[in-house]
């Protein structure tokens, strides 16, 4: 691009501005004051240059619409390498009268450019130590180091440049600007954010910490609080609802065969999803523990349709009536009629490979099924709710049978008449039976 040329009428007219110190057919010279209010009001006021040059009093078209970047962006680096004296005194050309060569300098002036070099760096080192947690990648986020920014300039008011902080920051000022503006919508959104985490948490607490999103999301439309799952997980991780979840364990042992006895096929084979209550059942015996350290067992049956617990039975000792009381349990509640050519599955435990086991439910008529030996997925529907009942019950402070008692019938109710269900439509085993029945 061919350089600019002023002619006599444009001289004429720039001479007359207050911030010329001399102008000529090739250059403009400006005075000192006016780069160090121009420098001044770019890095601190984050002005452009061309609005600090029409602010002057000149014309862009006249001078060159380049011509303010160009110059700022020399003026700011003899600002950082020199100070205010070095944009004073100035020098372009052989031929100028401006700041004076190295060796022309007086000691008086050497020792003042040698302060104003110190106090820039002394300023720099000083915002390099603030901004430490930027360096080592704890502030790593654009918003977090504009608030960083904005707490520094609040602290020391104008001791550092906006465009310092953001260059060291490697954030663009544009983008602080930007985030001041907003800086109303973000309270209001922050204060949205604390009210709905804390109709989340209310949940989350009485859930004993043992809620993730999904249980929240149930809960939250059962109060008629329609809340994208999205925003709950963001919620929780913001305000550090972390639920307390069992770590899955591929190879953890189930209870094993003492003596194998007759053994029956997979006829469930893996078939969960079943649409009709009462034809299909879940059963397995798991382990607890009390107050007093104490070892328990619990055998449970289970609908595999709607998920309900029909029939629950405790004891301290691994006898064979863990699996046939949970039987009679069975037919009191849901009746012979209803449980004949219905379908039970288990393991391959004794308690049901035992010939006692086996005739009593060919009497009901009932079809037995087993999980392949060592298989613990082909039941998996009755491990999973051991798995949720061991994260939620706690029988640590149950230091008696009564109170143990009490302690798994209050859990066995609240699971099949108040615990939602993800995969149930959102409902409880109870809500999910009936529906299904209605269906």
């Amino acid at each position: 691009m061919a350089e600019k040329r002023f002619t006599s009428k444009e001289q004429t007219q720039l001479a007359m501005n207050e911030n010329v110190l001399k102008v000529s057919e090739n250059s403009i010279t400006y005075k000192g004051e006016f780069k160090v209010h121009a420098v001044q009001q770019n890095l601190r006021e984050g002005k452009s240059p061309s609005t600090i040059f029409v602010e002057a009093g000149f014309d862009l078209e006249t001078i060159g619409r380049s011509n303010p970047r160009r110059c700022l962006n020399r003026w700011r680096t003899v600002f950082n390498e020199q100070g205010i004296n070095g944009l004073m005194c100035d020098r372009r050309g052989l031929s100028a009268t401006g700041r004076p060569l190295e060796r022309e300098l007086t000691v008086e002036e050497k020792l003042q450019r040698a302060e104003a070099r110190i106090k820039y760096l002394e300023g720099e080192n000083e915002l390099l130590k603030k901004l430490d947690a930027i360096e080592r990648s704890v502030v790593s986020k654009p918003s977090d180091k504009y608030q960083l920014i904005h707490s520094i300039i609040l602290t020391e008011g104008n001791s550092f440049t906006i465009s310092l902080l953001c260059e060291v920051a490697e954030v663009s000022r544009s983008g602080y600007y930007k985030w001041l503006e907003n800086a109303t919508k973000r309270a209001v959104k922050e204060r949205e954010d604390y009210e709905q985490h804390l109709l989340i948490k209310k949940i989350f607490l009485k859930k004993k910490r043992k809620a993730g999103w999904r249980v929240i999301k149930m809960e939250l439309e059962r109060q008629e609080t329609i809340m994208n799952h999205k925003k709950i997980r963001r919620l929780m991780k913001k305000f550090g609802l972390i639920a307390q979840v069992r770590r899955k364990n591929p190879y953890k042992q189930i209870l094993k065969a003492t003596q194998e006895h007759s053994q029956m096929p997979n006829i469930l084979n893996r078939n969960f999803s079943q649409t009709e209550p009462f034809k299909a059942f879940g059963t397995d015996i798991t382990y607890l523990r009390d107050g007093n350290g104490q070892r328990l067992y619990l055998s449970v049956l289970r609908d595999i349709a709607s998920g309900e617990v029909i029939a629950h039975y405790w004891s301290r000792s691994l006898g064979l009536h863990l699996s046939l009381e949970i039987i009679k349990q069975a037919v009191s509640s849901i009746g012979k009629e209803s449980l004949k050519s219905s379908l039970i599955h288990s393991d391959q435990g004794f308690h049901y490979t035992h010939p006692t086991y086996i005739t009593s439910l060919k009497d009901l008529g009932i079809v037995q099924s087993m999980s392949r030996k060592g298989n613990c997925i082909d039941n998996a529907p009755t491990e999973s709710f051991f798995g949720h009942l061991k994260d939620e019950l706690d029988l640590r402070c149950c230091f008696t049978n009564k109170q143990v008692g009490i302690a798994i019938d209050d859990y066995i109710y609240y699971y099949n008449n108040c615990r939602y269900q993800w995969t149930k439509n959102k409902m409880a085993p109870v809500e999910y039976r009936n529906h299904l029945l209605v269906a």
